[in-house]
Order: C-alpha cells, then structure tokens, then sequence
C-alpha cells in the first residue's frame, strides 16, 4: 500500500545506498500511496510505476516493465580517458 511508519528514514538510507542498491517500487490499486512509493522508488534511483488491482493486460506490462528496469545493471561512477596520439 505505501504506507510507511517513517518515510523520510526510509528515504535518506535509500539514498545512502544509492550506489550498490536500487528500489522499484509498484502500486496496487486505487489505496496506494502513491506519493510515498515514488518518493522512495526516487530515493532508490528507482522507478515508482502503479497497476489496478484488476489486473489488466496493460498492468501486468507495466509490472515487467520494472522486472525488466531491475535487472538492468547499475551504472555509476563511470569515467572515459581518452589518450588521442598526434597524427
């Protein structure tokens, strides 16, 4: 549903994991908290995305969708050198 005792904890220890974890997060129904569930799918470097909880073809995509957002690897940090030789 979303609902957490203390979203901003939650929050700020997302984002003090953001480099080696990711959250994505998925609503079910109208009762979820949508607010909540984006702002930690954001503290996660995640994505929030919300379904019916009559599952229609439209939501079960949306639900592989984050499957597929999850398991994509994590990139950060990343740097290129570029060495150019004087021709």
């Amino acid at each position: 549903d979303g609902q957490f005792p203390d979203t901003f904890a939650l929050s700020s220890m997302l984002r003090q994991h953001q480099a080696v974890t990711r959250v994505f997060t998925i609503g079910v129904g109208s009762e979820a908290d949508r607010s909540n569930l984006r702002v930690i799918a954001r503290a996660g470097a995640g994505e929030a995305e919300f379904v019916k909880s009559d599952a229609k073809s439209r939501d079960i995509i949306l639900v592989d969708k984050q499957i597929v957002r999850a398991q994509q690897p994590c990139l950060s940090n990343a740097s290129v050198l570029w060495q150019l030789t004087p021709s």
